[in-house]
């Protein structure tokens, strides 16, 4: 495995972006404060990041957990889901995580871990948030917001060239990899069902040339993965 951004079998590579720092940074997070404190109500309520929907820090491989009841030894396997679970506070892009079950010889063990997009990677560089969420997105300010975001790839902030997406949206197990969808961006791939004491790298598909939604579907007859994309 290759850690410098170059090709990993076939036509997959690591996510290795190039944000900068400076001056220009921090005049346009200036910028973008006065647009939050002018326009943007702080009193209303994130009902999506509290209670049972407030976000979870990462949980290390935790083995040989308590069982109430029995699970049988012939029972192996692996649950996993994904959702939003943003790792900065509003004003910020959605990260997510996807959180492992393992059932074998009867015993369970559980993992969570961040899906590393290019997304996360940028913004734990800046230690806060940088991208825009769908949430944000209404009316003058969210025209703002994207202007704002606009700016910062245009100033080589950001770096863009591998996606913006959160692959927080859905998981499908296809030619040996589990990957992680979003509609917006390529997919992700993650080496939980391999190995659960680790997250790995999160790669992408250099030549896949367009994002593709993420309700796809196998099929039985072909041993395919049948998949299509929304119009621009």
């Amino acid at each position: 495995m290759k850690q410098n951004g170059t090709m990993e079998g076939r036509g997959v590579v690591v996510v290795n972006p190039k944000p900068n720092k400076g001056l220009t940074s921090m005049v346009v997070d200036w910028m973008e404060k006065f647009v939050v404190k002018l326009m943007y109500d702080s009193s209303q309520p994130h009902h999506w990041l509290s209670h049972n929907f407030a976000p979870v820090h990462e949980t290390p491989p935790s083995k040989h957990l308590p069982v109430i009841g029995h699970l049988p030894e012939c029972l192996n396997g692996e649950f996993v889901r994904v959702g939003p679970n943003p790792k900065f506070p509003p004003v910020a892009g959605y990260h997510c995580m996807i959180h492992g079950l393992r059932i074998k010889d009867g015993k369970p063990s559980y993992l969570s871990r961040y899906v590393r997009t290019s997304r996360l990677t940028q913004e734990e560089f800046f230690g806060g948030s940088k991208f825009t969420k769908i949430g944000d997105l209404k009316g003058p300010f969210g025209f703002l917001m994207i202007l704002i975001e606009m700016i910062r790839s245009k100033l080589k902030i950001l770096d863009l060239s591998y996606g913006i997406g959160t692959g927080n949206t859905a998981l499908i197990y296809h030619h040996g990899k589990l990957l992680a969808l979003f509609e917006g961006d390529k997919p992700c791939t993650h080496n939980m069902l391999e190995n659960m004491s680790t997250s790995w790298y999160i790669l992408f598909y250099e030549n896949l040339l367009t994002h593709f939604i993420d309700f796809n579907q196998m099929s039985l007859r072909y041993w395919r993965m049948v998949t299509f994309k929304l119009l621009d």
